[in-house]
């Protein structure tokens, strides 16, 4: 969209991608998963950094070392889920 932007006129653009249904889910899609991916990875991040804050450094964390590439998996699922969800509604 970008890229056509540059070339002048938006309009028939988006009234073709609207036409096809396909088109349009893969456009909400493509917008929708960056927000979903941020929003689980912010969850994420605020879940690995809970247990060692402040006097709770001796706690440990429940993401170790070996449990956050299931985690990074977790999110990518959940992202493509939650992206799918909003591309259809």
């Amino acid at each position: 969209m970008g890229l056509l932007a540059l070339t002048g006129d938006v309009t028939p653009a988006v009234a073709a991608v609207a036409a096809s249904p396909a088109l349009c889910a893969a456009a909400k899609f493509g917008i929708s998963f960056p927000l979903a991916y941020h929003f689980w990875g912010g969850l994420r991040h605020l879940a690995w950094d809970h247990a060692t804050l402040g006097m709770q450094s001796y706690k440990k964390s429940i993401m170790e070392k070996a449990t956050a590439p299931r985690t990074s998996y977790l999110v990518i699922g959940a992202s493509v889920l939650t992206g799918a969800a909003m591309a259809v509604v």
